[in-house]
């Protein structure tokens, strides 16, 4: 599956739903988009995940901050993340459509860097 689609997803839920779940899932659906993105480009550039004591998420941002060439994108996604923990944990916290346009906004920003700087077929997942 292409991690472009996770994004392609966000962006028909945001047109077709304005309800607060329907805001969440997008805000989900547009970070797993850069997730994938990134997770793909790191394997196609042969950057390990750490061996460190947190999740998979947390481990593929560090393996992007270690790098100085991809700092900024580990950076981006850990911003992506806040948003997404925000949606998915925090149920008491409104998620505004302008929160899930600034997501799919800056999600689509992360995976055109990712695309340009390595120049990769980074959208693909196995």
């Amino acid at each position: 599956m292409e991690s472009v689609k996770f994004l392609d997803s966000a962006k028909d839920i945001l047109a077709s739903f304005n309800d607060e779940v329907s805001r969440r899932n997008c805000v989900s659906r547009a970070y797993y988009g850069a997730y994938h993105t990134c997770l793909a480009a790191c394997s196609n550039l042969g950057l390990e995940l750490p061996a460190i004591n947190s999740g998979s998420h947390l481990r593929l941002i560090t393996a992007l901050k270690d790098n100085s060439e991809t700092y900024y994108i580990g950076s981006d996604l850990a911003e992506l993340k806040k948003y997404r923990t925000k949606a998915d944990y925090h149920l008491k916290a409104n998620i505004s459509r302008r929160d899930a346009q600034i997501v799919i906004s800056r999600a689509e920003a992360l995976i055109a860097d990712v695309h340009r700087l390595f120049d990769s077929d980074a959208e693909t997942c196995d």
